[in-house]
């Protein structure tokens, strides 16, 4: 499941929905046409069986609470309520979790049959435009990490580009590195030598279409490991926040540099991928996450135990993951000092 929690807006479709509502309803604020436009855009996830019922959710439920609630978005709703599909997926995948989720569902069906508010007016706030320019470099340094051996060193943050954001808005698109120790780099030679954070992995498109000739078998594809077997990284990142009172202000600028080495990253294989995104109050620890899992592969990214086994030097802790492909994942020694995780 692409869930990180049983909320309704802890799942990569509802937040997806949510955002694209808001942002086309600030554009045109005619409720109609964004429902038509979001409902044409998002064909994909409404023909899916499991991202289906989400997709209807999030519109139903976002509609409701601007009172803008469409007679046919609340059937629709309401009927994949009634068919449970969702809820019986947590039943099967993650039970644990499963009376909160119906929870959240029951919650949600009281609301839809409820009254909705009254039409809410939307505030078109003035677009955000970045004025970080291609090549700045900020300095910010690592405080109160889980990873305690993190703490006082300092992610560098390297802006290589822009990407459109709510409402219009302009936002830097990055590269993050994290420095060995705790000073900051001072020529173009400490700032090369220190490492990119991987912010996401991806199985390549050239992977799938693999997949789809049948080059790659259906018992590999089904395999727990086959995401871990193909992925490869990305290393971009931008932030959702759309205001620059939200920039952190113990951000250090460093200058503008032409010249720091990137990475090359193959978009055409990355197809479907934004990079790593979050606001900035959580970016830190987004930052820190990533680098465990992504450069060092400790832990799970997904795992509500996975600081633990990360602080641990555990690459997995599920069984499985510790019984295959175990020689890949292991945090290697001869590399990284297992304490600090910097490289020898």
């Amino acid at each position: 499941m692409g869930a990180w929690g049983f909320k309704l807006y802890e799942d990569d479709v509802t937040c997806d929905i949510k955002e694209e509502y808001m942002m086309l309803i600030k554009e045109n604020k005619d409720n109609i046409e964004t429902t038509k436009r979001i409902i044409n855009s998002n064909q994909d996830f409404i023909q899916d069986e499991d991202d289906g019922p989400l997709f209807w959710f999030a519109l139903a439920d976002i509609q409701w609470k601007y009172g803008r609630l469409l007679p046919e978005i609340k059937e629709q709703a309401l009927k994949h309520l009634d068919e449970g599909k969702n809820l019986e997926r947590w039943k099967e995948e993650n039970p644990k979790l499963y009376n909160k989720r119906k929870e959240v569902l029951d919650n949600l069906r009281r609301q839809l049959e409820s009254e909705q508010p009254s039409e809410k007016k939307i505030i078109i706030k003035k677009p955000f435009i970045t004025d970080w320019k291609d090549g700045d470099l900020f300095a910010w340094k690592v405080e109160d990490s889980f990873a305690e051996t993190l703490n006082g060193r300092y992610f560098l943050l390297y802006k290589i580009g822009e990407v459109e954001g709510e409402n219009n808005s302009v936002l830097p698109l990055l590269f993050v590195k994290i420095t060995n120790d705790d000073k900051i780099p001072e020529t173009i030679e400490e700032i090369n030598d220190c490492e990119f954070i991987i912010m996401e992995e991806m199985v390549p498109a050239s992977v799938f279409r693999k997949v789809q000739r049948k080059e790659i078998s259906e018992e590999e594809f089904h395999d727990p490991l086959f995401d871990r077997k193909y992925k490869i990284p990305d290393y971009r990142y931008y932030n959702l926040d759309v205001s620059k009172n939200k920039i952190p202000k113990n951000l250090i600028y460093l200058g503008n540099y032409e010249n720091i080495w990137i990475p090359k990253m193959n978009f055409d294989e990355l197809f479907g991928s934004r990079g790593g995104y979050d606001f900035w109050k959580n970016a830190q620890k987004f930052f820190v996450r990533s680098f465990l899992y992504c450069n060092k592969k400790l832990g799970m990214n997904n795992d509500e135990n996975f600081e633990k086994n990360a602080l641990n030097g555990e690459p997995f802790s599920n069984e499985l993951y510790q019984n295959k492909y175990q020689e890949n994942y292991i945090l290697k020694k001869e590399y990284y000092d297992e304490k600090t995780f910097i490289r020898k």
